[in-house]
């Protein structure tokens, strides 16, 4: 299960629910616009519901997701005694924490194909201005060749109505 959620504020709504667990309060965060909020100050979970301290008055986006703490809420020490409730924690912890990394790299690989993909966009990008530069470039020798010619007949106009002239 994909440990988030994403929707939009709705207008005078506190109460949002959310469908993935968690081990403590403290670990589901929220965003509103891509700010983070402040657990106990902006907003509190009670079950699978997040409660708004502050009631919405415009649509804004909004992000609820755990992101669990990887210090071990459980610390196992030389000759305690292992409770299963103790293991659990654990097991479900690492869960918690696995599925998360699992989310987040997936998050990476497609930034990363963004950036390949964006990045082969300006390699094509690049050739065509290459190229369309060097068109220019050829067509502006051609016109500086065709402005020598020109101003070489019209010299020697000018040398042939002289010699007309004197003649």
């Amino acid at each position: 299960m994909i440990p988030r959620l994403t929707t939009k504020t709705v207008v005078g709504q506190r109460s949002y629910n959310f469908g993935f667990d968690y081990l403590a309060r403290d670990f589901v965060k929220v965003e509103v616009d891509g700010k983070l909020l402040e657990y106990d100050k902006d907003y509190t979970v009670n079950g699978r519901t997040v409660e708004l301290v502050a009631t919405p008055t415009e649509e804004k986006t909004l992000l609820i997701y755990r992101s669990t703490s990887t210090l071990p809420m459980i610390e196992w020490q030389d000759s305690s005694i292992m409770k299963a409730s103790d293991m659990n924690i654990q097991q479900r912890q690492t869960q918690h924490l696995s599925e998360e990394l699992g989310y987040r790299s997936a998050e990476a690989i497609k930034i990363y194909e963004t950036i390949i993909e964006n990045t082969n966009d300006i390699k094509e990008n690049a050739k065509e201005v290459q190229k369309n530069t060097e068109l220019v470039v050829g067509k502006a020798s051609k016109v500086e060749e065709e402005a020598r010619e020109v101003s070489l007949i019209h010299l020697m106009k000018q040398k042939t109505l002289l010699l007309s002239n004197t003649i």
